[in-house]
This record gives C-alpha cells, sequence and structure tokens, in this order.
C-alpha cells in the first residue's frame, strides 16, 4: 500500500505549502522521482524508499493517536482526546470547546482546531470529529462504547442547562 500525503501533512502543518523554498523541495523530489503525484497528493515511490533507507512506519490505530498526542500542543491535544473519546460520533464546536477546557471563540483553541484539521485528524466545522484513518477497524468498534458514554453525559449536561 503506497503512503499517500497531503501537502500540509507533509510539511506537518508547520510549514506554508505555499513558500517556495517547500515547492522547490517537493519539485526535487518529484524530478528525481522520489515521490509522485499531481495537485497536493504526494505518492512516495519505489526509488523513494529505497533512497529513505532505514525507517519506522508510523504506528496504527490507539498507538497512532498516542503518537500524534505526544507531538501536539497542549490544546490540540486535548481535542483530539475529547474527539477520540466519541469517535465516529461527531460533537458541535461549542461541545468540543467546553470538553477540551476552552471557549469556542477563542483564538487559541480555532488555532488548534485549525492545525488539527490541517493534519487531516479531525473534519468539520460545525460538527467536528476525528478523521476515520485514526483508527483500526476493531478499535473503531471498541472506541464506541466510550462515545455512547460521553454522549450520554453530554446530553446528562445539556438537559441541566
Amino acid at each position: 500500500m503506497a503512503l499517500m500525503l497531503t501537502l500540509e501533512r507533509l510539511s506537518l502543518g508547520r510549514i506554508c505549502p505555499e513558500w517556495r523554498d517547500f515547492n522547490n523541495y517537493v519539485g526535487a523530489l518529484r524530478s528525481r522521482a522520489l515521490i509522485k503525484g499531481d495537485g497536493d497528493r504526494l505518492t512516495i515511490t519505489n526509488a523513494g524508499i529505497e533512497a529513505l533507507g532505514s525507517w519506522e512506519p508510523l504506528p496504527t490505530g490507539s498507538a497512532l493517536v498516542d503518537y500524534w498526542r505526544g507531538r501536539l500542543g497542549k490544546a490540540e491535544r486535548l481535542i483530539l482526546e475529547t474527539l477520540t473519546q466519541v469517535y465516529a460520533d461527531a460533537l458541535t464546536k461549542e461541545e468540543v470547546a467546553v470538553n477540551a477546557g476552552y471557549e469556542a471563540n477563542g483564538g487559541g483553541f480555532n488555532n488548534a482546531l485549525g492545525r488539527l484539521r490541517t493534519l487531516e485528524m479531525v473534519e468539520g466545522r460545525g460538527d467536528i470529529k476525528t478523521n476515520g484513518n485514526l483508527f483500526d477497524a476493531d478499535e473503531a468498534t471498541n472506541t464506541g462504547a466510550r462515545a455512547s458514554t460521553l454522549s450520554a453525559t453530554l446530553s446528562v449536561e445539556r438537559a441541566k442547562e
């Protein structure tokens, strides 16, 4: 299975894909036939894997979520944790903010949410949920039980308001 990345994910959300230097690097990799793809979808070629040398693939399932938790800032980590608790359900932006301990209109919260979208870890605008690619099929089933518990808690909290 080929590894496919968007330019944003390739840059880990830290480099603006419009930056000339970044595009030069991508172009150089493409010219050397180490990557292929059109637009912002890139795939590493066999030559690219060979040139890469020894490497460890990213973990899968809950281990992938743990991997990212260790590399995200506090706000991103709390948002991701909130959303993984209800996978594959979605929460409103306000519910995510409250459960993560932030204000829905706050800059820190919105910046963190934007970064998670850029990294393709979460999706949606009004209703937000984790990207299904973060979980294995078996783990998605197990996570559903946690989702039911948190959804019930949210319903009780809404009823109190």
